[in-house]
């Protein structure tokens, strides 16, 4: 069947969504970081190996001042500020320079010392990270269906996966200072805790291998076009089903779209509940017009059923408001 690209590109997390705030991979994936790169002054910057090894190249062999065994965590030492490596790093991630920075020419200059270059920036590594033998895959994806476990690297799937991403949070709020004390101390970094998701644990079985290695590739590329061209309705279902239970939400999105397309009283419940978990906000104001169109006509105890109470009442206020707005003023 053909299937069409969602409306917003930016639909669920990603990594291009992701890496724009290093604050919020600070936030939700600090648990992954496996390097620490030391400044001039001695202050130390986590970061990503996984970046490092594709998007600084230079920094391996002219930085690297020790490879923990134990831990797989990196050690580099540089004889730049704080400042210029963090403009270096938001480069990597994001392909953008601050050009009113004053330190923008020694950025630049750092970033071609660490052989970062216009092409080395992560949308133009992604495709080479795939199925990669480089060291650094942390998470393995198995299946009856499959005759070997796929490699993939955790914060790939975890910049995609909701689930993952849940697992991954760490418990409590923790300065920069508490994560690095952490990382050097062993406590955060992901090697000591090798990863499998199973996708027959997941009631997920009977998968075409081709269907699980394309939604791989997906996961580095994102182009939802290559992942979606001939697949067959029940590929489309097991896709879904799959996106559904690691809660990847650019499938969701892709999902909730198709389901809209046949919005009716007995799956408004079903497709609001996907789009809320893929953040797709136009799909969700899509559903609540739907039941403000139909308020009068609408069995208030069959939608009921179809909602988390939480999201019902507040819906149900959406709505109240929207009818008492449209009844004619009282003179």
């Amino acid at each position: 069947m053909s299937s069409s690209r969602p409306a917003n590109p930016n639909l669920g997390k990603s990594i291009r969504f992701i890496k724009d705030n290093r604050d919020d991979i600070q936030g939700c994936l600090s648990s992954l970081y496996d390097a620490i790169i030391e400044t001039q002054n001695g202050e130390k910057v986590p970061f990503y190996q996984l970046f490092i090894n594709y998007n600084a190249p230079e920094m391996l062999s002219s930085l690297l001042k020790k490879k923990d065994k134990t831990s797989g965590i990196a050690y580099f030492k540089c004889s730049v500020d704080k400042d210029i490596v963090n403009g270096a790093l938001d480069y990597i991630l994001t392909g953008k320079l601050n050009k009113e920075s004053q330190d923008y020419r020694k950025v630049e200059e750092f970033l071609r010392d660490i052989g970062t270059t216009t092409t080395k920036w992560v949308k133009y590594t992604l495709g080479k990270m795939v199925m990669a033998s480089d060291g650094l895959t942390d998470l393995k994806i198995t299946s009856s269906s499959l005759t070997e476990a796929i490699p993939v690297h955790r914060i790939i799937l975890a910049c995609h996966s909701l689930w993952l991403r849940k697992k991954l949070q760490p418990t409590t709020t923790r300065t920069l200072d508490v994560l690095i004390k952490n990382l050097q101390s062993k406590k955060d970094n992901s090697f000591q805790q090798p990863m499998e998701i199973n996708l027959d644990e997941f009631g997920i079985k009977n998968t075409k291998p081709q269907l699980i290695k394309a939604l791989v590739k997906y996961l580095y590329l994102e182009d939802i076009d290559a992942l979606l061209i001939g697949l067959s309705d029940s590929d489309l279902e097991v896709l879904f089903e799959i996106g559904n239970k690691l809660e990847i939400q650019s499938i969701m999105a892709v999902e909730a779209r198709k389901l809209a397309k046949n919005l009716n009283m007995s799956n408004i419940g079903k497709i609001y509940t996907i789009a809320y978990q893929a953040e797709d906000t136009e799909i969700q104001e899509q559903v609540i017009h739907y039941i403000w169109a139909n308020w009068s006509t609408i069995d208030k105890k069959q939608l009921e059923k179809q909602f988390e109470k939480s999201v019902f009442n507040k819906l149900m206020g959406i709505a109240e408001i929207y009818n008492f707005n449209r009844r004619p003023a009282v003179l």
